[in-house]
């Protein structure tokens, strides 16, 4: 399968999303900040209260560290395969070949 995720900022393309589309306010004016109130994947359902920056220049969404542990454990339980996820620097990373079993 070649699923890709994507965000969307400043638009809307129909063929890309469920509708209604939902839109959350910014906290911050400076960042693209907004606050979580959960995560979800698949039928894994965290209620999550934070702050997270979605940066449209990188590669990410940046959130505090235990989140982002509670998220790379849902991906991992909830992947077809068990696959390796491992931690380089401040970043998460997946072989490319086992993308395809992630949820």
């Amino acid at each position: 399968s070649n699923l890709i995720g994507e965000l969307i900022l400043g638009g809307v393309d129909p063929q890309k999303y469920v509708s209604p589309m939902m839109f959350t306010p910014l906290v911050s004016s400076k960042t693209f900040t907004t606050k979580l109130t959960g995560l979800k994947v698949i039928d894994d359902e965290k209620r999550i209260l934070k702050n997270a920056e979605f940066d449209t220049g990188a590669e990410g969404i940046f959130m505090d560290i235990k989140s982002i542990e509670n998220l790379v454990e849902s991906i991992k339980a909830k992947a077809r395969k068990k696959v390796n996820i491992r931690k380089v620097g401040r970043e998460y990373q997946v072989d490319c070949k086992d993308v395809q079993y992630l949820p």
